[in-house]
């Protein structure tokens, strides 16, 4: 196939007109752009040859952006259109005028008030998608988008869902060869090619909350391979200790979102939604619990989410069963790490301040082993059983 330029502004493609050029990289470039027929703007991305002539690529876009397309909730950014021009892949998704979580907390924690709605905003988008079967795999603050509107709380939609995977779908377990675009919020399992599932997001929902409240990654490391190695072996940071003026419930919070073993972790992103907003009041979290929460068993599911019958009230709140097996030391390669570096953070990354970390409390073994090197290793983990039912914590109209 012959090397085509990339779109100029001022130009038609696929009978959009390019009107200003957002950012471009090795994977293509986008754009925002004025639809052909109707009154509106798009956000226009054109992926590059490469990407565009890869057989295995293309195919999994076409599938990908199906899946995505099929996705209707207003947390959740739309996908309009997608297609093929002078050879090239294109996507058309919803303009939206506004920055996004990334940028607003880049140098300095948000209020507590602003970071809640935005983990509870993300959450219910992210449990709509894990309900049709869809995960993200690569959630991030700069994947949630911000507009500010007058008078009325904050849109927030979840975006860059082309990345994402069916629970179904075997191909590449880690997402490593999909490029995911930071590591700082990516879960164990992932990084450890282990099989993936929505706890994978929950996980890093943990993170963004985490980044939301201090205005720095939980594991922000010098490379690649050392962010890798964090997330596999140390346990959850203690977010008060970035943030002393937050309550110290958040911590545990934050602790069970990041558990290394996906059983430990809260059930929905919902959940971990409610038990920040608890432990911002500064209410005691352990006083909440499923079971108070409405049941979601009766809704639309997916094959790839399994929802259990219903339950005898606790008082406790549940502990997962604990079914990963021992680590088995195989490296992770660093090409794949390097790969999957965030590219939302130009530069090196500080090292941060020695810090007391919050071991998540489970029943079993945990994967937050102190590393003898900065080597990560593969966790070599076994089939997930059935998952509890997935309860919807923040069951309020989406604003």
């Amino acid at each position: 196939m012959r090397r085509s330029d990339p779109p100029r502004v001022g130009s038609l493609f696929a009978g959009y007109l390019i009107e200003r050029e957002l950012h471009g990289d090795r994977t293509g470039s986008v754009y925002i752009a004025r639809h052909p027929r109707l009154p509106r703007l798009d956000v226009l991305e054109v992926l590059s040859d490469a990407h565009s002539a890869d057989p295995g690529y293309r195919a999994r876009f076409i599938r990908e952006t199906e899946s995505t397309a099929r996705l209707n909730h207003p947390n959740i950014r739309a996908v309009h259109d997608r297609g093929i021009e002078d050879g090239r892949l294109w996507i058309t998704m919803q303009f939206v005028d506004g920055t996004d979580a990334g940028q607003l907390c880049a140098h300095a924690p948000l209020p507590l008030a602003r970071a809640l709605h935005i983990v509870d905003q993300a959450a219910r988008g992210l449990d709509e998608a894990h309900r049709a079967g869809i995960v993200h795999r690569g959630l991030r603050p700069g994947a949630i988008l911000v507009e500010a509107r007058t008078g009325r709380p904050d849109r927030i939609l979840v975006t860059d869902f082309g990345i994402g995977r069916s629970m179904g779908d075997r191909s590449d377990p880690a997402g490593l060869t999909s490029a995911p675009t930071g590591l700082a919020c990516t879960a164990p399992e992932q990084l450890a090619s282990a099989e993936v599932d929505h706890r994978a997001d929950i996980y890093a929902l943990g993170c963004v909350l985490y980044q939301l409240l201090t205005g720095a990654p939980p594991f922000p490391r010098p490379t690649p391979v050392a962010v890798v190695n964090a997330h596999l072996h140390t346990p959850p940071p203690r977010a008060t200790t970035a943030n002393p003026e937050l309550p110290p419930a958040i911590d545990a919070v934050i602790a069970r979102a990041m558990a290394k073993n996906p059983e430990d972790r809260y059930l929905s992103c919902g959940e971990l939604a409610a038990a920040a907003t608890v432990a911002l009041g500064g209410l005691d979290v352990d006083g909440l619990v499923p079971q108070d929460l409405p049941d979601l068993s009766t809704s639309a599911t997916h094959p790839g989410i399994a929802l259990a019958e219903d339950r005898a009230p606790r008082r406790s709140r549940p502990r997962l069963g604990v079914v990963l097996g021992a680590g088995v030391v195989i490296a992770v390669l660093a090409a794949s790490a390097l790969i999957a570096f965030d590219d939302d953070a130009p530069g090196t990354v500080a090292q941060p301040a020695t810090s007391p970390a919050v071991a998540p409390t489970t029943a079993g073994k945990s994967w937050a082993a102190t590393p003898t090197s900065c080597k990560p290793f593969r966790i070599c983990c076994p089939r997930r059983r059935t998952t509890p039912a997935i309860r919807d914590c923040a069951a309020r109209p989406s604003t």
